[in-house]
């Protein structure tokens, strides 16, 4: 019993070495295996990575023949100032429009004779070309709007213009809303409380609402809150000169994506504004066919979200207007 019991101890001394090997064998291959697969996955992502990287440098240098730089300035709001702060310009290049298309919007004035109201002038026509004023005519001048006035503000101010301008602004709230800050005071006051305040201070309105406007059923609602804001401002200002700046185009895409803003439904809007302006002897700026493109809307590249104008396109507002006046 004892002799069996000694060669057992021995059996199992002998088999103790051979399980270590095994041991460390298998430790060894697991170790090679996740070196082999950390290898391949090295490999496999590196090439991965640099096609990647072939592929956005052709796409740059495609981009980059085809895009002028983009600058990005920090935006600055205030509602009544005669500041300009300037905004972001994106020169984005569309397939819609031409440089061809956005030069043409820049006319020229050469001896062009000057338009003027001597008491017979046709308020059923658009303000036609006329000579350019400079920044002096704007020092006695109003803008009233919603965000897009607020964007030619913003982008394109003339220095010593007005601005009483606010995002979601509406002909029916226009005179009430108190949008306005006054010097030194913490509270706003309403447009029609400002022009009380500022009675004959104005030469020169320049009114634009509509886009906001346009999901109303009834455009006679609107032409009725319209003419209200109108005869509110010639009750303060009653020797100025009115203009009704026809709604802005959109972009196609926009025009498309929807029922209510298209351009199909500002031309209706524009229409009825024209009738209304010959209705109340106010002047009918055109301010759509500034902007507009050969087909008639709004270019891709002229804004961001379809709706809101870029500098460039604020800067060919601002330039129709000061070649569209009557003295």
């Amino acid at each position: 019993m004892y002799y069996d019991v000694q060669k057992s101890k021995r059996n199992i001394r002998r088999r103790k070495p051979r399980k270590r090997t095994r041991k460390l064998l298998f430790l060894f291959k697991c170790i090679f295996v996740i070196s082999a697969l950390l290898f391949i996955s090295s490999s496999f992502l590196s090439s991965k990575n640099s096609n990647v990287s072939q592929a956005s440098n052709v796409l740059k240098d495609k981009t980059s023949s085809t895009l002028p730089e983009i600058k990005d300035v920090n935006l600055k709001v205030n509602n009544v100032s005669g500041k300009n702060n300037e905004g972001v310009e994106n020169n984005e290049k569309s397939n819609n429009v031409t440089s061809d298309d956005i030069n043409s919007n820049k006319k020229e004035v050469h001896d062009v004779p000057v338009l003027k109201n001597n008491g017979n002038y046709d308020y059923s026509k658009k303000v036609s070309l006329n000579n350019s004023v400079d920044d002096s005519y704007f020092e006695k001048t109003l803008f009233i709007g919603n965000s897009r006035t607020e964007g030619l503000f913003l982008y394109s101010s003339p220095k010593g213009a007005t601005f009483y301008t606010h995002e979601g602004l509406l002909v029916s709230n226009a005179l009430t809303k108190k949008i306005i800050r006054s010097k030194g005071k913490k509270t706003k006051i309403s447009i029609s409380n400002a022009l009380s305040a500022n009675k004959n201070r104005f030469e020169n309105i320049y009114v634009m609402f509509g886009t906001n406007e346009l999901g109303w059923i009834y455009t006679s609602t609107f032409i009725d809150r319209y003419k209200q804001l109108i005869n509110e401002l010639k009750k303060y200002n009653p020797k100025a000169n009115i203009y009704i700046q026809s709604i802005l185009p959109v972009t196609s895409k926009k025009s498309n994506s929807n029922k209510i803003y298209t351009n199909q439904n500002i031309i209706k809007f524009n229409c009825e504004i024209l009738k209304m302006c010959k209705d109340i002897n106010a002047y009918y700026l055109d301010t759509f066919e500034s902007v507009a493109n050969s087909k008639g809307v709004l270019p891709d590249e002229a804004s961001v979200d379809g709706v809101h104008l870029i500098k460039k396109y604020t800067d060919l507002w601002l330039d129709y207007i000061k070649t569209h006046t009557v003295m």
